[in-house]
């Protein structure tokens, strides 16, 4: 069930890459990221709804992780809707949604969506694939290459190569 919080806007997409993922395609607008997008080299705080379950927090906890691990990134946790909507902060909701719908990363808005049914490892994923959005990553065809970008990705963790991509948006960070 959507929260009634959520704005209606907010749901057509989802909506939309539902009945993509459906007809077993994904939508031609959505090849590239639009909206907002976040600089690689800059503290970015995860911030999860208030009431996210333990499973959820650790499963964010661990995206953070890969990706701080393989690219550098400084991705943290922050506490329970704290500071939703700055420009530092990504708001993470979960929520129903059909089964073949995994997640979205909002660039309008700046949010992150994740099926609240994913299990274990496949939330994992999931979360660090919609973080790669944020980043400015886009899919990545699998017949290219195994990618955390790859559509439809259930196991594929951030790999050297989606560093890579991000350090080619970005540049590469330090003193």
């Amino acid at each position: 069930m959507l929260r009634s919080s959520t704005p209606f806007h907010l749901i057509l997409p989802a909506l939309a890459l539902a009945a993509a993922a459906l007809a077993g395609c994904a939508p031609s607008s959505y090849g590239g990221v639009s909206g907002t997008t976040f600089n690689l080299c800059a503290p970015l705080a995860v911030s999860p709804d208030a009431d996210a379950t333990a499973d959820q927090l650790d499963g964010i906890g661990q995206a953070l992780a890969l990706w701080n691990q393989q690219a550098g990134t400084q991705l943290s946790l922050a506490p329970a809707g704290a500071a939703a909507g700055t420009p530092e902060t990504v708001p993470i909701h979960f929520q129903a949604a059909a089964a073949n719908f995994h997640g979205l990363y909002d660039g309008q808005t700046a949010q992150v969506f994740i099926n609240l049914n994913l299990p274990g490892h496949e939330r994992v994923v999931v979360i660090a694939h919609e973080l790669g959005h944020a980043y400015g990553l886009v899919h990545v065809s699998p017949d290219q290459r195994a990618s955390v970008m790859n559509p439809n990705n259930l196991s594929v963790d951030p790999t050297p190569a989606d560093a890579a991509a991000m350090v080619a948006i970005w540049g590469t960070c330090g003193p």
